[in-house]
């Protein structure tokens, strides 16, 4: 934290947002929150109701409102100025007992977070997100939209963002070949589309994910949500392709599960600074593996086996 004071962060807080209804301010440190890295620190912020009544919908509007107001942009970019250190910047509704949530415990129901370190906003509002994902398809295409953070699920990374879209049945019946049909027809495009624009302006969302909307997703085709029929798609995969004509390393992608323990070390490692993501903290590890000198006589043995293998 700097050796900054937690009052004096609180006061910055405060007086970066003059005109927001702030009912209470939470500097979190590594150990408060499962989101906060060792040597992070962030800061949750829970907004005043201003005499709307506790429940999901007067949620949205709360943080609609927040999001949408004028030169709120602007009072965070001063922000990350003023406090650098902070990593991220979390918006929520105030509730008299957190334990009523909508969605989880704290941190989990409508929530806007900013990443404020390295300048800038990183991450948009999840409402933003959804707003600008929908507005990408006709009207009554997608049924869900979810804007997944790390924690999440398993597959968002450290540092992350990620979309699941839930697409609408149009009175196709529940069914392995009607789920077909619905990813086909996302796949292939759908008619009035706008996604290609709307994820150019969201380069920080790390994949895209398209499921049939289910009215019971835990009774979903094959497994419980995520696990089911999807397509999915990597903007950041797709905006840092090479251009033409530039040196391009062929590689090949590599599909792998790992436990609690692994996941968890993996994860650590990349807080640590290692490595970026998860999959650039794996191919780190390979490499590290084939710099060592056994590899190489793990090589010639296989060779070996190999040529022995082709005399029968």
């Amino acid at each position: 934290m700097e050796n900054t004071p937690t009052s004096h962060i609180e006061e910055r807080i405060r007086a970066a947002l003059p005109e927001v209804a702030i009912e209470r301010v939470q500097v979190l440190a590594h150990g408060d929150d499962p989101g906060v890295e060792p040597g992070q620190t962030a800061v949750r912020v829970l907004l005043g109701r201003a005499g709307r009544p506790e429940g999901p919908e007067a949620d949205k509007e709360i943080l609609t409102a927040y999001t949408d107001a004028a030169g709120r942009h602007a009072a965070l970019k001063q922000l990350s100025d003023e406090l650098p250190f902070i990593a991220w910047i979390e918006f929520l509704p105030y509730l008299q007992d957190e334990s009523t949530r909508h969605g989880g415990p704290l941190g989990r129901g409508p929530v806007s977070r900013f990443s404020i370190r390295g300048g800038g906003m990183m991450n948009a509002p999840a409402a933003r997100v959804e707003e600008r994902i929908r507005s990408a398809f006709p009207e009554g295409t997608v049924e869900r939209v979810q804007v997944l953070a790390h924690g999440d699920d398993p597959e968002v990374g450290p540092g992350q963002t990620a979309v699941r879209i839930f697409l609408s049945r149009a009175g196709r019946p529940e069914g392995p070949e009607a789920d077909k049909e619905i990813l086909m027809a996302a796949r292939d495009g759908v008619p009035g589309s706008r996604l290609g624009e709307v994820v150019n302006e969201l380069p920080f969302i790390e994949w895209i994910e398209f499921r049939p909307h289910t009215e019971d997703e835990t009774a979903a085709h094959v497994g419980p949500s995520g696990e089911g029929p999807s397509i999915r798609i990597s903007p950041r995969e797709q905006s840092q392709a090479p251009r033409p004509g530039e040196p391009q390393e062929q590689l090949t992608p590599v599909m792998t599960r790992l436990g609690a323990a692994d996941l968890t070390a993996v994860d650590t490692l990349i807080a640590a600074g290692i490595a970026g993501s998860r999959a650039e903290l794996l191919r780190w590890a390979v490499g590290r593996i084939r710099e060592h000198p056994a590899y190489a006589q793990i090589q010639d043995r296989v060779h070996e086996i190999s040529e022995l293998k082709a005399q029968f």
